[in-house]
């Protein structure tokens, strides 16, 4: 907040001392109003400006600008030393703010640079797996009760999916650890992360949530752009959607989308499933939308606006958490494979890619009792046409045979 004021102060400051030595060398001041007592100051009866008062005016020019370049310096050292804490958003906000809405300026004049990342996800099986969230604020942490790295690690080598959709959400820290399992080396948020791309060769799309605000979304997406990790996070997936429609302005989404592109994201999802797709006006490059839970088929309302819109290059359906996760997972197993079978055959009629849950928290109590999703831990039937598969080998499955790339 401090460092936010005294920037405030000091681009004011600037602004004053340029804008008197304007007047002072063009004499506007004399033009507007001769009788303002700071051209008296300034000037001579003869109106000869006297050399020390003049050198007394750059010299404070001179030091603003210093003394704002320190600030700069000090700032980015500041955030730099608490990257990927809860201390980056309160010191940087501010900072941000002014340079973000003159950048956006300048760019929405330029749509072609925005529009040439303006690209879809690529890969042909998405799956939805959730270990890392912000819980109660400051950065993620690890939200899957009683697993350890080890075991979505295996589970990634085993189903070899192309893209880990919304695997982290909110800001990370590097050297974080996460829960090993006993007698096992430790691993760190950088590491996991690069195992997890590792066992699956495959890459990782990060979920960020509106509702914390435009500068903060954009400060989000910058820490993470660059993160450690052998393949770089360029898509980014925008969650809470139509919460923030209601507390933004169409001004600040063209701010928001205008910046994270500058950062040079490849492709920005939103999540559609309230909606609000059209109100994204140009920007995103895919969405995801949701099923109806009366039939538990794919909703045609948000298809129906999302194949309308042209930036839109990719439609991603998934069954929504949490609520319509809660509801699923009160089928039997069986009902389950069937609707699961039911919406990867329609991928090629509806036109969107089915993501499939397999790992996730669908409620939280607390961060160490939580209501899970467990796919490999849900069995169909014996006499069913799937023969005690396991819901994870039912998806495995049904991306071989539906899946297109």
């Amino acid at each position: 907040m401090y460092i936010g004021a005294i920037y405030t102060v000091t681009f004011v400051f600037v602004l004053a001392l340029f804008g008197i030595w304007i007047a002072d060398t063009y004499r506007i001041i004399y033009i507007l109003s001769p009788s303002i007592k700071l051209y008296d100051h300034m000037h001579s009866k003869s109106r000869k400006r006297s050399l020390t008062q003049r050198h007394l005016v750059y010299g404070l020019f001179g030091v603003a600008v210093l003394l704002a370049g320190f600030l700069l310096l000090a700032n980015n050292a500041t955030s730099a030393l608490f990257s990927g804490s809860p201390h980056q958003t309160a010191l940087t906000a501010i900072s941000w703010n002014l340079s973000s809405w003159i950048s956006a300026i300048v760019n929405i004049t330029n749509n072609s640079a925005m529009k040439s990342h303006d690209i879809a996800p690529p890969g042909k099986d998405f799956i939805r797996i959730r270990p890392l969230q912000v819980f109660s604020g400051g950065n993620a942490t690890w939200v899957l009760p009683n697993y350890y790295a080890e075991n979505v690690i295996s589970l990634l080598t085993y189903v070899k999916p192309d893209v880990l959709e919304r695997y982290t959400s909110g800001p990370l820290n590097a050297n974080m650890l996460v829960p090993t399992a006993p007698g096992d080396p430790t691993m760190n948020v950088a590491q996991f992360l690069n195992a997890s791309e590792l066992a699956c060769n495959c890459y990782i799309i990060h979920r960020v949530s509106a509702v914390i605000g435009v500068a903060n979304v954009v400060i989000e997406a910058n820490s993470l752009y660059n993160f450690p990790i052998k393949t770089k996070m360029r898509y980014l997936s925008i969650d809470d959607w139509g919460a923030f429609l209601k507390n933004n302005s169409a001004a600040n989404v063209t701010v928001m989308f205008t910046e994270l592109y500058a950062q040079g994201w490849k492709g920005i999802g939103i999540n559609g499933c309230g909606n609000n797709i059209q109100n994204a006006s140009v920007y995103p490059s895919f969405v995801d939308v949701c099923v109806t839970t009366n039939n538990w088929q794919p909703n045609q309302q948000q298809l129906k606006v999302a194949h309308s819109e042209s930036n839109i290059k990719k439609v991603i359906l998934y069954i929504d958490f949490p609520s319509q996760m809660q509801k699923f997972s009160e089928l039997n197993t069986d009902q389950e494979a069937s609707v699961l079978t039911s919406l990867a055959a329609l991928q090629s009629i509806d036109k969107y890619k089915l993501d499939y849950n397999m790992l996730q928290v669908i409620t939280f109590n607390t961060i160490q009792n939580g209501t899970m999703w467990d796919t490999s831990q849900r069995f169909t039937s014996a006499n069913s046409i799937w023969h005690n598969e396991s819901l994870t080998d039912v998806m495995k499955n049904l991306q071989s045979q539906y899946n297109l790339p």
